[in-house]
């Protein structure tokens, strides 16, 4: 399953991300792992925060079987950039 979500790049960026998260996967997931995915999508924003400047970015949630994949992505001088992170589950 994917769910994408367009987030501004302000402070409101990762719990706007953790809510993303708690739709996606926060009902198919123990508490544990949730909880590990929302601290991960976090990290991944605030870095996003810092690197993407005034811009809206696209956050993209995919859930697979075994793991569940965060991705980023913004323009930036007509190259798109990019930043992702993954989570296994067990």
């Amino acid at each position: 399953m994917d769910l994408v979500r367009i987030l501004p790049t302000t402070n409101a960026a990762p719990e706007l991300a953790r809510s993303a998260v708690d739709l996606a996967v926060g009902h198919s997931l123990p508490p544990a792992d949730a909880d590990a995915v929302k601290a991960l999508a976090d990290e991944l924003l605030t870095e996003t925060v810092s690197r993407a400047g005034d811009r809206i970015v696209e956050f993209r949630i995919r859930s697979e079987p075994r793991s569940v994949r965060l991705e980023v992505r913004w323009t930036e001088s007509t190259t798109e950039q990019y930043l992702w992170a993954e989570r296994s589950i067990a």
